[in-house]
């Protein structure tokens, strides 16, 4: 699955037909709420075959760099969707991945908040396939803006 289509699932905003963004503008989105990051990853199996790293749905033009103890390997193979990580032999040390991490609960708040400004989006959204009033859809697009907006910084 690509991140478009990721996106485009948890909005949602799947209809080809009446699509609420275009590509261009949820690229720039994700764009806007991606960012490069040094991750340890975690053993996930006994023989060190398999490590995990806590992001899933990895940017996916982004070609990642993976490090034990500080030395570079190409040895690896990394699931983009799930963060796992794996290598052909057992490695003994500590693995650090450089990825671009996308913040998916930032680009769901700004969707949202998008949604909200722009009357012509509002239009097209709908909750659930109900029928609601502009003043009910507004407070849920507000909440669900809030919901998944965290602090700048917050993880620092």
């Amino acid at each position: 699955m690509t991140n478009l289509e990721y996106i485009r699932m948890k909005i949602p905003d799947k209809d080809t037909n009446n699509q609420i963004f275009t590509d261009a503008e949820l690229q720039q989105i994700i764009k806007d709420n991606s960012e490069i990051r040094l991750i340890v990853a975690e053993p996930k199996d006994f023989e060190g075959k398999i490590y995990q790293i806590p992001y899933r749905h990895l940017d996916e033009t982004y070609t990642e760099r993976v490090f034990i103890d500080s030395v570079e390997t190409t040895d690896f193979t990394l699931d983009k969707e799930t963060g796992e990580i794996t290598f052909t032999n057992a490695v003994n040390g500590i693995v650090v991945v450089q990825a671009k991490v996308i913040d998916w609960n930032n680009v769901l708040a700004d969707c949202y908040e998008m949604i909200m400004g722009d009357f012509q989006k509002l239009n097209s959204y709908s909750i659930q396939n109900a029928s609601q009033q502009y003043d009910n859809t507004k407070p849920h697009l507000r909440y669900l803006a809030n919901y998944y907006r965290s602090a700048r910084g917050w993880d620092l």
